[in-house]
Formats: C-alpha cells, structure tokens, sequence
C-alpha cells in the first residue's frame, strides 16, 4: 500500500570482473513505509544483477529513463528500465528496455524481461543510434487492467527521414509486456497531425 521510488543513475560506473565499466547505469529502489520511505530493504540494480539479461557494458546507460506500471495486472507495480546505449551484436547504440516485475518482496529478476527492436514480434529492427528506449511513459493505453509501455526511440529514421523519431507502444497481459497488438507511431502515420522531419526526434 505504499509508493516507493525507483532512482536511476545512468552514468555510474559499474564494476563487474574486476574491471571498471564507465557509464554502464544503476538503478536504486527505496522503498515506501508507514513513516516514508525507508532504506530497510532497498535495492541497487544493474546489468550485472543476478537473473539480469544480457551484461554489463560501457555506455549503456541503465537507468536513463524508468517507468512503473503493473504490467501484468497482479497488484504490484513493475519497472520499465532502459538502457538506450546497448549495443547489439555490431549495431551500436541499438537501445534497450530492460523490466523487471513487482512481487510481496518488492521487485524481482524472476521473469525479467529484455526487449529490443531485434527481439521476434517487435516492431521495426535495431539500427545504429536508435536509441531505443530513451524516453519510457507507462500508463493505462487500452480497456483492460493492465498498465502498458510505450518507448521513445527519437533516433529512427522515418522512411529516409534522418532521426525522425518513432514511439513503440507496448501492451500488457498477464503473462506481463507482450509483442501482440504492440504499435509503432510517428508523424508518417495516418491521422497523425503533422509531417515526419530530419531531426524532428518524435519521442525524446
């Protein structure tokens, strides 16, 4: 029944076997109690934590943006964390969203899940300097009683349209985020006011 609140630090270093890596990003969890918040049972988390995909890299920047919503409808909230620097494979900066989800203990690695625009079902593909994940906005985007996620990745280029922007929308389930039904929106969709722009960067 109490808040708590979820601090990213985008820019920490991070040691992991024995070497120093700089701007990897952590992320502090310190939890609500009757008389506020509290540092009994706080949580610091990177991408070197136990049952964390992927690994520990420079210049990921974990923890840039955070967003806390219950994604999977079980009366805890969970966290969107991303990690908009993540190289994947030989695509630089590609971005990720990394999330992790709330139990009676407070969150958990249990279930966590990695998402990415290389990931099967979600929409589009990595490309260098993306940014996937840069801006996260949780809330509730359909009829139903989970919260939903949507991603800023202001660096996609719109058709040849040079850092257009896009925002990717995901929506949650029981089982938590899911690809089905997921959307893409941009200024080149119909309806959408306005026109797609070099530099424009929808979503940052």
């Amino acid at each position: 029944g109490f808040d708590d609140l979820a601090i990213g630090m985008p820019f920490e270093d991070v040691i992991a076997a024995a070497v120093n890596h700089k701007d990897a990003g952590s992320v502090h969890v310190i939890y609500g109690a009757a008389g506020g918040l509290t540092p009994v049972g706080n949580q610091l988390w990177t991408q070197n934590t136990g049952g964390i995909a992927d690994i520990v890299e420079e210049f990921d920047y974990f923890g840039f943006a955070v967003a806390a919503g219950d994604f999977n409808g079980d009366g805890f909230d969970d966290l969107a964390i991303s990690a908009h620097g993540e190289d994947l494979g030989a695509v630089a900066d590609a971005g990720a969203v990394h999330i992790l989800y709330g139990s009676a203990a407070g969150l958990s690695a249990d279930n966590s899940q990695f998402w990415a625009q290389d990931i099967a079902g979600v929409p589009d593909s990595a490309e260098t300097g993306d940014f996937f994940g840069r801006a996260l906005v949780a809330g509730k985007f359909s009829d139903d009683k989970y919260d939903d996620l949507a991603i800023g990745v202001p660096f996609e280029d719109i058709g040849g349209v040079i850092d257009g922007g896009l925002v990717q929308v995901m929506y949650g389930t029981v089982d938590g985020l899911a690809v089905e039904g997921s959307q893409v929106w941009h200024q080149s969709v119909r309806g959408v006011l306005e026109v797609v722009e070099a530099n424009d960067m929808f979503s940052v």
